[in-house]
């Protein structure tokens, strides 16, 4: 498959222990808008996805991408690609957020992917997305 193909290009780790492209992601439990995973392997599993991470709730760009995904959200599930968000807000921020962004869109648009809640920040720790120097905690 395409899928073996692609995956046989890259290893499955780096060597210095960082997320590169290709590798095997971590896998993590997810409490999301769309309810609770065990697993984020096997919530995708047999799919590709996309990973897409915000740095907060309520703020104007952030809220303009969630919108723009979700009107591409049928062309992706139609290449059976899952989509999931990311953000260091709790779910229900999340859910409170969600009637923002369907405004903000003028009401014509259904958000259909979830938004997992990363409050105590290990899945954005784990995939390197916050620099430790940076970091509050």
């Amino acid at each position: 498959t395409g899928t073996k193909a692609y995956m046989d290009l890259y290893p499955e780790g780096s060597t210095d222990g960082g997320l590169r492209l290709g590798n095997i992601v971590p896998d993590f439990a997810m409490e999301t808008t769309h309810g609770n995973f065990d697993s984020f392997h096997e919530w995708k599993k047999g799919k590709w996805a996309i990973l897409f991470s915000h740095p907060a709730d309520f703020t104007p760009v952030c809220t303009t991408e969630i919108g723009r995904l979700a009107l591409k959200y049928d062309e992706l599930e139609s290449m059976d690609c899952l989509v999931a968000t990311l953000s260091v807000d709790p779910v229900k921020s999340h859910q409170d957020w969600l009637s923002d962004v369907v405004a903000h869109c003028e009401n014509e648009i259904e958000v259909k992917f979830p938004i997992i809640g990363d409050q105590d920040r290990s899945i954005s720790t784990a995939y390197g997305m916050i620099d430790p120097g940076n970091s509050d905690e």
